[in-house]
């Protein structure tokens, strides 16, 4: 009685150790053993004919899956002005849920993104720092995904790691709740005062929970002018006959608010 046994081993790699059939990226060789027994115990050692014992395993492909929703025009990536890179990326990949997965064959191959400003991602993304864009623009973010696996790099032959970008566009954050009102409390817009009056006290007040800072400027100084107290009261002192525009302007806070205008109007007669 003889037993048979086949071993494939690398070509190049002289190997009597049996590990299997074959399954990873390479060309092998077929060797034959024959163990007798018995009457007949010996053992028989043979490389097979090479030219018709060798057989390739060739890279398997595989399938970059990106989310839908990173390349859909209809509903577009959106963060608001003032945002830094982190709410970005939180937003394109919806807190970690929505990301590029590779696949092969029965299973899912090992790799992380990374992201960049520039395509040929040679700058990393920091994500504490503001993306520099007005509301209205858009900016294109890089994204790189590394293979971690070297195995599974080998059996799929890759190369390189995969690239892509995603679009996002700088939208306009909330408008802020500024108003001017007068000594009584009331919303205003506007009032009629005579030359040589007293000066008129009004607010610019911003209501909207950490809100931006407010600032008030005339568009006619020799019409009146404007002191700001630290409870944001403001004295408007009449100069002259005329008209003008007192403007308080709320800053931006960025991610949140937009810029926010109001305008109060004194006629002097």
């Amino acid at each position: 009685a003889y037993n048979v046994m086949c071993f494939y081993y690398p070509k190049g790699e002289m190997n009597w150790t049996y590990a299997g059939t074959p399954t990873a990226v390479g060309t092998y060789i077929v060797r034959i053993q024959v163990n007798g027994t018995g009457n007949y115990a010996y053992t028989h050692e043979r490389l097979v004919d090479e030219s018709n014992w060798v057989f390739t395993i060739s890279p398997a492909d595989y399938t970059m899956h990106v989310p839908e929703s990173w390349t859909d025009s209809e509903k577009p990536i959106e963060v608001i002005e003032g945002s830094n890179f982190n709410t970005a990326i939180n937003t394109i990949t919806q807190g970690g849920t929505a990301t590029v997965i590779a696949t092969g064959v029965n299973e899912t191959i090992a790799g992380r993104v990374d992201w960049y400003t520039d395509a040929a991602c040679t700058q990393p993304v920091d994500k504490d720092a503001m993306i520099d864009g007005a509301a209205g623009t858009t900016v294109k973010l890089y994204w790189k995904f590394v293979f971690l696996d070297d195995t599974q790099k080998k059996n799929y032959g890759i190369t390189k790691d995969e690239t892509g970008s995603v679009d996002v566009i700088i939208k306009e954050g909330e408008k802020q709740d500024l108003a001017f009102y007068d000594a009584g409390g009331e919303k205003t817009t506007g009032s009629t005062a005579k030359y040589g009056g007293y000066p008129i006290l009004i607010r610019a007040w911003n209501k909207t929970p950490n809100g931006g800072k407010v600032a008030c400027e005339s568009s006619e100084p020799k019409v009146a002018t404007i002191a700001v107290d630290a409870d944001g009261d403001t004295t408007v002192t009449i100069c002259g006959v005329g008209t003008t525009t007192i403007t308080a302007t709320a800053d931006m806070v960025p991610g949140k608010f937009a810029k926010t205008t109001a305008t109060y109007t004194l006629t002097v007669k």
